[in-house]
């Protein structure tokens, strides 16, 4: 269809009217999105490279002038007032240029043969998506209940955006970092990824408290399970403190997940994921036996249904081969029973 390309390259094609140019733009950078975060997520290539494409990312007039021309019967049902449709047109176009950045991340942090990051590079990503969270989040008015949930939204993508690059550094054998740097880049890679598993679990405790828990759609378990990765790590840790503290964290996820398995299967994907993951470090660390917990022993009857779900996914139950797990860390130990 060639919605990749410019239809103005070279000179203005006047046969294409200023709707279809913004259509053409949201569905182009929509599509794009949904490569870059389910590539996250699944640990999968990705399928557009940027270098072919020249269509305009699209700007929050593309969209409220859009919202403008529907019936006020059918937008008075979504969008409270002018100010909830402009927040609301800013959040997606800052959404878009996050998903922009983590292309770059993936293409940074996670080829196999990709190109080894400099220290300047990954802090120059790192003020890019801060200047995009401070540009966005200086709502100053009252908002409605729709707009305040994806202002929460947006956040999400920007915590999960900063753990995706900052995920790699925490170790101290990060291969692309020179030896004299390596112990200052663990330290502001620990603490980035802590702050913004920390701030995802605000949000979301934020949203279950406000009863918004409805307006969550399929993103959003995308958007969570950097953050539950984070808190997986921790039940690898030393301190009995940090463990059951990571499995508590946890456990409030899953609540979550099962909660809305049945409107999406992602959520019930994401879950089992999650569980299975726990349940092999439980059975190679016994330590971790001593924590009890509630996450391994969903509520009767979806037991059965959650295996058969996630089993269609798997032939032989093993996790490296949902993706994830390579994504994150193809070489940790994780999965493999160190206690370390």
């Amino acid at each position: 269809m060639g919605l990749h390309r410019n239809p103005d390259s070279g000179r203005r094609n006047h046969r294409v009217s200023n709707h279809q140019r913004r259509l053409w733009r949201r569905i182009w950078w929509s599509c794009l999105a949904r490569d870059r975060w389910l590539g996250f997520m699944l640990g999968r290539p990705m399928r557009v490279n940027m270098d072919d494409c020249d269509c305009p990312m699209p700007s929050p007039d593309d969209v409220v002038s859009e919202l403008d021309e529907l019936p006020d019967s059918i937008k008075s049902k979504y969008i409270h007032t002018t100010n909830d449709s402009f927040h609301l047109a800013r959040y997606w176009v800052a959404i878009l240029k996050l998903s922009t950045l983590l292309g770059e991340i993936i293409s940074m942090n996670y080829r196999p043969n990709g190109a080894r990051p400099t220290t300047s590079k990954i802090r120059k990503l790192d003020n890019e998506i801060l200047e995009i969270s401070e540009q966005v989040n200086d709502r100053s008015k009252e908002t409605g209940r729709i707009t305040t949930f994806h202002e929460y939204q947006l956040n999400l993508h920007y915590h999960a955006t900063s753990i995706a690059l900052w995920r790699p550094y925490i170790s101290n054998d990060a291969k692309s970092i020179p030896p004299i740097e390596q112990e200052m880049m663990q330290t502001t890679a620990q603490k980035k990824v802590k702050d913004a598993a920390a701030n995802t679990y605000v949000i979301l405790d934020t949203v279950v408290a406000a009863e918004m828990i409805r307006f969550i759609g399929p993103i959003t378990f995308i958007l969570l399970g950097p953050t539950m990765h984070v808190y997986l790590l921790d039940l690898k840790s030393s301190s009995p403190l940090v463990r059951r503290m990571g499995l508590h964290k946890l456990e409030f996820f899953l609540m979550v997940m099962s909660e809305l398995e049945d409107t999406y299967f992602a959520a019930a994907f994401t879950g089992e994921l999650f569980r299975e993951a726990i349940s092999k470090l439980k059975n190679r660390a016994p330590s971790l036996s001593n924590d009890s917990s509630m996450l391994l022993t969903p509520e009767s009857g979806q037991a059965d249904q959650q295996r058969t779900r996630f089993n269609s996914f798997s032939d032989d139950d093993t996790l490296s081969n949902l993706g994830l797990a390579e994504f994150w860390d193809p070489d940790s130990s994780v999965y493999k029973g160190d206690n370390g």
